[in-house]
């Protein structure tokens, strides 16, 4: 979908950037600047909602109206919030744990870019990640020590071999210490350790951890990393630390010492249950029939729970934090404080992730950097695509070009031009239930956010009016022009491959047209995005997709499926478009593509 120009031309700004702001910065005493190498510290949580963080906002009254000491976060808006950037709007582009870890290691590229636009195959997860050229290599390649700790992607598990007690580790991590399996929190966990040049894999070792908080562990682990690369300031190299912790991800287990904490927390707030009526009926249909088993009430100690996980976090935060302060490192080491995605708590009668509302795209995000004064922060932020490019330009490497921008200039300069608009995505897994969040596209703005479904589904939220997305004004004739000029913004961003289901019998069931055995037959599967020259196929290459279209049928590369069925049976084949593109993603060569199980009955 990028042209070759467009590269070009983007590289060329990218250097003329570089050459004259950059150098600029180091030249000009009465401005702020911020001229690496700096060590790197990021702090990244697991389904962790912005308003869990009182410097965002107070919403959370049971919350952010007690003393700061007893908050979830309490030493990160004491020690990181006073003293560092707010970013109050900043956002995932797709509000999934793996897709947005993708776009982080990636070096900050959309889903459909990365090609893991899911948590589970054959759509996402750690198996269609390419991870030969990502930030971490980058880092590694120009001097950096780099380490994760922590979670890294879904379906990493199927990396490690239990009985050999070893697991993979990607190029690029001087430290990767990642978590196999957690059967309790608190008290046992393994992880795989090892580490890895820029340009090979490995194999690490797997340990069991016995009596330990899985988050105090994570802590420790990043303190004792730092030591280990800085026995005394100066670092003999830039580091890149990233903690990349569990919390607040279900089944969200506190630690012993924190059982009890929030036993009186309870949230209705914002679109709880759809305020003030309960009426979904602006809603998509999965919306509309999860609101009808829906218990206000059902997840509350969950809710609980993640508050309590939290606590540990910001326990692990002050740790690292301390040892920073300790070595005198905090002149020349930016800390940042983010988390992957949100996470819906009651609004619109959700318990979820993976849809459209603020509650689940929405993230915290703080940056505290040297020299740089403390301030709220409005503009539109993709933390996903935004940060890694942050971290190259913080690290004095020129990014190859990406779909995010550098915060940095942002950071430097509150009046910097910015983008005014952002793009978001969410993918079905390839063999779910339509009936969880269809596939689906989306475009915000400060003032409105437009959602398309592949089911033909729209949603339309005047953010200004509506901030808690309480009525879609899709079909509201007052709104149709804003609805157009939406929808044509929406079609310039680019969205990525997927297949329709508009064209079904029932758009929200993956269900071809009824066969019947010595009929012809005929149906033409729809796609949308891409580059608009699509490529078509059964997929039958995984345990998930193992079936073939029906006898008599065949499904050419133009998406029809035709022919004479000579079997009357159930199928169920895995159905692939791919577009004629190349990702942009360093390393990764492959096209758009999304694949989509779909049920072929065929009848006497």
């Amino acid at each position: 979908m990028l042209k070759n120009r467009w590269y070009l031309a983007v590289l060329i700004g990218f250097v003329a950037y570089y050459v004259i702001v950059v150098a600029g910065r180091a030249t000009t005493a009465t401005s702020p600047s911020l001229v690496g190498p700096y060590n790197i510290v990021v702090f990244y949580t697991d389904d962790q909602r912005w308003d869990t963080i009182c410097s965002f906002t107070d919403e959370l009254t049971d919350v952010c109206q007690a003393p700061v000491s007893t908050r979830p976060m309490g030493n990160v808006e004491v020690q990181l919030a006073p003293k560092g950037v707010v970013f109050t709007n900043a956002f995932t582009t797709n509000p999934a744990c793996c897709p947005t870890r993708a776009a982080f290691h990636s070096g900050g590229y959309y889903s459909h870019h990365t090609n893991v636009m899911s948590n589970i195959t054959p759509n996402g997860s750690v198996h269609n990640f390419i991870d030969t050229q990502t930030l971490a290599t980058t880092l590694q390649q120009n001097g950096y020590k780099t380490a994760l700790v922590g979670k890294y992607m879904n379906a990493y598990a199927e990396l490690v071999d239990p009985v050999l007690l070893e697991g993979y580790v990607p190029p690029g991590w001087d430290l990767f210490d990642v978590s196999y399996t957690r059967p309790d929190w608190n008290s046992e966990f393994t992880f795989v350790n090892g580490s890895t040049s820029y340009d090979a894999s490995g194999v690490g070792t797997l340990s069991t951890i016995l009596d330990q908080y899985l988050t105090d562990f994570e802590g420790r682990e990043g303190v004792d990393f730092i030591n280990e690369q800085c026995p005394s300031a100066p670092c003999a190299s830039p580091f890149f630390l990233m903690l990349s912790f569990e919390a607040p991800h279900e089944p969200a287990t506190p630690a012993t010492r924190h059982d009890t904490l929030y036993s009186t927390f309870e949230y209705n707030g914002r679109a709880w249950g759809e305020q003030p009526d309960g009426d979904l009926m602006d809603k998509p249909l999965y919306v509309q029939t999860e609101g009808l088993t829906w218990d206000g009430s059902a997840q509350l100690e969950f809710q609980r729970d993640q508050l309590r996980t939290l606590k540990a976090v910001d326990g692990a935060f002050k740790a690292v934090l301390q040892t920073l302060i300790n070595k005198g490192l905090m002149s020349s080491t930016v800390i940042i404080f983010a988390s992957d995605n949100g996470y819906m708590w009651g609004e619109h009668k959700l318990e979820t992730k993976g849809v459209p509302y603020e509650e689940a795209i929405r993230v915290p995000l703080i940056i505290r950097a040297p020299g740089i004064a403390t301030r709220v922060e409005d503009n539109l932020v993709a933390a996903d695509l935004d940060l890694p490019v942050t971290i190259l330009e913080l690290a004095n490497v020129l990014p190859a070009p990406s779909d995010g921008e550098s915060l940095v200039p942002l950071l430097l300069d509150p009046n910097t031009t910015w983008r005014q608009e952002l793009q978001f995505e969410w993918y079905v897994g390839g063999t779910e239930s339509i009936l969880q969040p269809p596939t689906w596209t989306a475009v915000r703005t400060t003032e409105y956010k437009y959602v398309e479904y592949v089911t033909g589904e729209k949603e339309l939220y005047d953010l200004t009016a509506d901030p808690y997305e309480l009525t879609s004004q899709h079909a509201n004739p007052n709104y149709a022009t804003t609805l157009a000029t939406m929808a044509d913004l929406l079609n310039t961003m680019g969205r990525g491959v997927a297949v329709r289901t508009d064209n079904l019998p029932d758009p929200h069931k993956n269900q071809l047209p009824l066969a019947t055995v010595n009929q012809p037959f005929e149906f033409q599967m729809e796609a949308w995005g891409g580059n608009g020259s699509y490529v078509w196929s059964v997929l039958i290459d995984s345990e998930k997709c193992t079936e073939d279209i029906p006898p008599g049928l065949t499904l050419d590369a133009s998406g029809l499926v035709s022919g004479t069925p000579t079997t009357a049976g159930a199928w169920e084949p895995c159905i692939k478009v791919e577009d004629t593109s190349q990702s942009p993603q360093p390393g990764n060569s492959r096209p758009q593509f999304y694949i989509r199980s779909f049920n072929v009955r065929v009848v006497n």
